[in-house]
């Protein structure tokens, strides 16, 4: 065989060792890419829960964010790699469970959403039903406001009538002060004939103008008394009065002892005048700090009964003092009696008050007022005791002292009828002012219980959506009760309206109808639906947990398989291109002695005939190749 085609078949069995280490070689790199590729699906499947796990709870918390397309989508791609995956049926195993962990996901993905629009749509009633509550409160407080303002109004209108009331009773005491001073003077002049007591008697008749020009401006503000009518009344009693003091100019004559007992009976009436003065500044001031001290209605009613009872006693008292002059002027046994009656009445009323005043600093007063009134009796019995020394002297003034006595009667009953009007007037104010106080605590009252109910409402407006956002931080029990106090403080409301307005509780019953119940109903399916999220979201951690691990168990194998082909690749180059090295160094050692060993025996032969040994013999000349061409 020639040298050549040795050379050639010994490089083409190279060769073909070299192609045989490359195929070995590509086939295991190829298993090894397959592990990385499956490697890599199982990467992405992890990579698409993480953003399928992110859309889910991006749609949690951004009700404008499309998460259930998202996680549709993510959940189908995931499906898609493990189909991909399941070609490896070395991984079937894994990728059944992480099949079974998509359904489990997509299922509680499900039940979550629709126990979340549930929920949303309970959490909108609840809002509505909160709204229309505390609307329905709003509008109650609103009311009551109202009638509270209203109430403050009429107080305020009550105290214009009181202060009205206290000034026609100023005007009124004014004028029965100058009527008493008129009517005690004009007695005075009655029993005591002299210049002085007529100088006194048209002083006091002087005195007398300024006090009926104040009640007749006083009384324009009722109609119990025309300012007309008091302006003619005074003008008769001027009138008479003027005679009368001309007539008196005659009668001078006729007093006598008479005179110290009028005197001394004068001296009473000023007595309890002057007792029953301090004793009316003294209630008057009582009344006015009850009043500035917000005292209660029963000390206020209390005070102005007392005060009352005083006024009554001061027109007894005139009263008394007028027919106690009557009697003195004009010696009638009736008047007497009526004055004698009167007199008693006036020292047991002063008794009365006496005991009704204990022991404050109206005490004083009082007692003054009882024995000025006991003093003025016994004076009027001694006058009683003179009348008859009087009669005759009384004679002479006989005409103008009656016209004088109607005409102070006359001014008397206008004054008294006033009175009346100013105790009608501080009636009607005592009452309105009652009522209006009534009104007051009734409506704050229904403030407060309608005040309550709202912030009850409020509280269990955030504890339900505290409960929607944090369900496990809530106590449901606690909620309930919250809820249960809602109702409750709704009957008291209505029970408060009840009291004042029953009228009005059908309207407010109706505005209610069943809002808490609803309220309550709306919140109890809140808590099943609430409890269905919770349930659902623990399966889709589970289901996420349990995909994860599937596909991290099939990553893990994957790897392992890729990097055992790549370790068989590495081995399986490393021994072929060994061997090939080995086989080639051992074909190049025998091409290489095939043809270097003949060819040293003809160099050496060469050599020896070089050196004229022509003995020698040539070796390979039956050789076929090129070195048997060469030894021939």
């Amino acid at each position: 065989m020639k040298v050549s085609v040795r050379i050639l078949i010994g490089f083409l069995f190279i060769l073909f060792l070299t192609v045989m280490v490359a195929v070995v070689g590509w086939r295991a790199l190829e298993q090894s890419n397959r592990g990385f590729e499956t490697e890599r699906i199982g990467r992405n499947a992890l990579t698409l829960l993480g953003k399928t796990d992110n859309a889910e709870l991006l749609g949690r918390v951004d009700e404008r964010f499309e998460s259930e397309a998202a996680v549709r989508a993510g959940l189908d791609a995931i499906a898609a790699d493990l189909d991909a995956l399941a070609a490896n049926e070395d991984l079937g195993d894994q990728v059944e469970a992480a099949r079974r962990a998509v359904d489990t996901y997509r299922d509680n993905f499900a039940a979550f959403k629709a126990s979340s629009e549930a929920v949303s749509s309970a959490a909108e009633s609840i809002l509505t039903l909160g709204q229309e509550l505390e609307g329905i409160v709003a509008d109650e407080v609103e009311q009551r406001s109202n009638r509270l303002q209203q109430a403050r109004e009429n107080v305020q209108t009550a105290n214009n009538d009181r202060n009205r009331s206290d000034g026609l009773r100023d005007r009124v005491r004014a004028m029965e002060d100058a009527l008493a001073e008129v009517s005690l003077a004009f007695e005075r002049a009655l029993a005591e004939n002299t210049v002085e007591r007529a100088q006194d008697l048209s002083a006091a008749a002087d005195a007398l103008l300024p006090a009926t020009a104040g009640l007749a401006t006083a009384v324009t503000t009722v109609d119990a008394v025309e300012t007309g009518d008091v302006n003619r009344a005074f003008g008769r009693v001027r009138k008479s009065l003027s005679a009368f003091a001309t007539t008196s100019e005659d009668a001078r004559a006729t007093r006598g002892i008479r005179t110290a007992v009028v005197r001394s009976l004068d001296e009473a009436a000023e007595s309890l005048s002057t007792a029953m003065a301090a004793l009316t500044r003294i209630q008057i001031e009582r009344l006015n700090a009850a009043q500035q001290s917000l005292a209660s209605r029963a000390d206020m009613a209390a005070l102005n009964e007392t005060t009352l009872t005083l006024a009554s006693l001061e027109t007894l008292a005139a009263r008394v003092r007028t027919q106690e002059q009557v009697f003195v002027i004009t010696g009638d046994e009736l008047a007497a009696e009526t004055a004698d009656e009167a007199a008693r009445k006036l020292l047991a009323g002063a008794l009365t008050l006496r005991r009704s005043v204990g022991d404050g600093p109206a005490a004083a007063p009082a007692e003054a007022v009882a024995d000025a009134a006991q003093a003025q009796r016994q004076a009027l019995k001694q006058v009683f005791d003179l009348d008859d020394a009087l009669l005759a002297a009384r004679e002479a003034r006989r005409a103008s002292e009656i016209e004088t006595a109607e005409g102070l009667a006359a001014l008397r009953d206008l004054t008294e009828r006033a009175s009346k009007a100013a105790d009608t007037l501080a009636q009607q104010s005592l009452t309105a002012t009652i009522r209006s106080f009534n009104s007051l605590d009734a409506a704050q009252n229904t403030i407060a219980a309608a005040g309550t109910l709202a912030d009850v409402t409020q509280t269990a407006k955030q504890m339900i959506f505290t409960y929607i956002a944090q369900p496990e931080s809530q106590d449901v029990d606690a909620i309930r009760a919250v809820l249960a106090e809602v109702e409750a403080h709704r009957a008291v409301l209505i029970d408060s309206v009840m009291l004042t307005d029953p009228w009005n509780v059908a309207d407010l019953e109706e505005a209610f109808g069943g809002k808490v119940s609803t309220l309550i109903e709306v919140f109890e399916q809140l808590v099943v639906e609430t409890e269905d999220i919770m349930v659902a979201d623990g399966g889709m951690a589970a289901a996420r947990q349990a995909l994860t691990d599937a596909l991290e168990r099939a990553n893990t194998a994957a790897a392992g398989e890729a990097a055992d082909d790549g370790d068989l690749a590495r081995m399986l180059l490393l021994v072929g291109a060994g061997l090939a090295l080995v086989l080639g160094v051992a074909a190049a050692a025998v091409i290489g002695r095939s043809i270097t060993r003949p060819v040293a025996a003809i160099t050496e032969a060469m050599k020896r005939l070089a050196d004229n040994d022509l003995t020698v013999d040539i070796p390979g000349r039956a050789r076929r190749d090129e070195i048997g061409d060469m030894a021939a």
